[in-house]
């Protein structure tokens, strides 16, 4: 199976990727590991639900859209929060999921303090993200479970930049 995810912030789970995709594009009744902005178990439910054989062993391919990403107020993006887009322009590939996430969240971490917005892990809730706290440690506890590597100093981060074609034509 190929895992098709976005780069975005995601309202409990902090980030939705590789991870967030496998879980609740998988497994049914989702809605009970955040049903509300008080009771949001996705820091949980998200490892805990990737961890499951069949699901582990089925997804061999993850592919992550980041040409444009979105910072905040995700994970369904409505004109009110187009302020939070922002042309990233890249494409991720992985066989670890956990790695693809870790990475995304750097990322958009990265892009939150450009912004002047704090870290997913210490946002609070506001008018675009109702939720108390966000859960972007279903990651690390991903990590910790053995689903991938989460430390960035371990990770195999390869960056490939292609020139436009426009580019190229004009020489």
């Amino acid at each position: 199976m190929v895992n098709l995810c976005l780069l975005k912030h995601h309202q409990s789970a902090g980030i939705t990727m590789a991870l967030k995709n496998m879980s609740h594009g998988l497994v049914n009744n989702v809605s009970r590991s955040h049903s509300s902005p008080m009771l949001n178990a996705c820091g949980a439910f998200i490892p805990a639900s990737t961890a499951i054989p069949v699901i582990r062993a089925k997804c061999i391919l993850h592919i992550g859209d980041g040409i444009q990403g979105l910072a905040h107020g995700g994970p369904v993006m409505n004109p009110k929060r187009v302020k939070y887009v922002w042309e990233h322009k890249t494409m991720y590939f992985s066989t670890d999921p956990v790695a693809m996430d870790r990475i995304g969240w750097e990322e958009l971490d990265a892009q939150r303090r450009a912004m002047g917005m704090q870290p997913l892990s210490e946002a609070p809730k506001d008018e675009d993200s109702g939720f108390i706290r966000m859960q972007p440690e279903h990651v690390t506890i991903a990590g910790a479970l053995g689903l991938g590597v989460d430390d960035m100093s371990k990770i195999d981060l390869r960056r490939i930049t292609l020139e436009s074609p426009l580019r190229s034509l004009n020489r």
